[in-house]
């Protein structure tokens, strides 16, 4: 075929389902077929709302994204950013619904790429580049049930939020990754340079995300003795921390010999909130999926076979 665009300005997002594959080791393939029409056929309506092009979906992996024409008929790099996390929500949603355990993370890119329609039969519109096996990676080694995104994907956005301010209904905003090494759930390891430098984990002030548990996003309810919940942490890795204990109003007596675990006095309300939502953070940085990460073989420049090993047979 000789439809061939080169885009130069391409916001893509890719999904992943955490926990996906563990659930349909133990489903007929008829009702793994069901899920994934609910769950994707959500996603696609997801695409309509934001105006966001669904580019295929492989396995579990649901990509989609916007770009200059004739890609999508509007450019907003923020609606691809909302469009991801409306597909965590979706996906909470979706599996408190069946009383599963899956969740979804996301990885968005920005960068140029090259669309084109392929083969001769049942053709596709497909996109190729190297922004496209970043975007994967940054799926790949997203924290389970958030959106990581590259900083060349944050600064179009921040570009674009300084043009129309209004274009954000959200109050999006980025939290610096804290971590060595981007890892998968898998634990293979990638370095900063192959996404670009520093990465980010999109927030929502105005819907945060249920899963996440990270007190900046949602502090978890207090008793109705307890005192008023403390103001949300500043946007940082670093202030997940847990309240120090010198800071609790009521020290210790100094004559009181040091109590054995079983008789230590009940911490404040509020620390022991941080330290739910800290012991919550920790549970849920370990993606209990036992798929490996998803590989766009061909579309960047890492062409290591046709499938990628989840398709195969066992």
């Amino acid at each position: 075929s000789d439809v061939c665009h080169t885009y130069r300005h391409l916001v893509i997002a890719q999904s992943d389902l955490c926990g996906f594959t563990q659930l349909s080791s133990h489903k007929k393939p008829t009702e793994v077929v069901q899920f994934m029409g609910e769950l994707f056929g959500l996603f696609d309506g997801l695409s309509d709302i934001y105006g966001v092009y669904k580019v295929e979906t492989i396995g579990d992996a649901y990509i989609a994204g916007m770009a200059d024409k004739p890609l999508t008929k509007e450019y907003s790099p923020i609606n691809v950013l909302i469009f991801g996390l409306e597909m965590v929500r979706k996906t909470d949603e979706w599996a408190r619904h069946l009383g599963v355990e899956v969740t979804c993370r996301v990885g968005v890119h920005y960068g140029e790429c090259t669309g084109g329609v392929v083969g001769n039969q049942m053709q596709r519109y497909h996109l190729f580049g190297d922004t496209l096996t970043v975007m994967d990676t940054l799926e790949a080694t997203s924290e389970q049930g958030r959106v990581q995104v590259s900083g060349a994907c944050k600064t179009e956005v921040e570009r674009q939020l300084l043009e129309s301010p209004d274009a954000d209904p959200e109050g999006v905003h980025f939290i610096e990754r804290d971590v060595d090494k981007l890892r998968t759930s898998k634990g293979e390891e990638h370095d900063w340079d192959e996404v670009g430098g520093i990465t980010y984990l999109v927030a929502s002030k105005t819907k945060p995300l249920r899963c996440t548990g990270a007190p900046e996003y949602h502090q978890p309810p207090l008793t109705s003795s307890g005192p008023p919940a403390a103001a949300p942490a500043r946007a940082s890795i670093l202030s997940r921390r847990p309240e120090p204990a010198s800071a609790q109003t009521t020290p210790a007596p100094a004559s009181t010999p040091a109590p054995a675990p079983a008789s230590s006095p009940a911490p404040s309300p509020a620390l022991a909130a941080a330290a739910a939502a800290a012991a919550r953070t920790g549970r849920q940085r370990k993606c209990r999926c036992s798929a490996r990460p998803y590989k766009m073989h061909g579309w960047g420049g890492n062409v290591k076979g046709a499938l990628c090993e989840k398709l195969l047979p066992a």
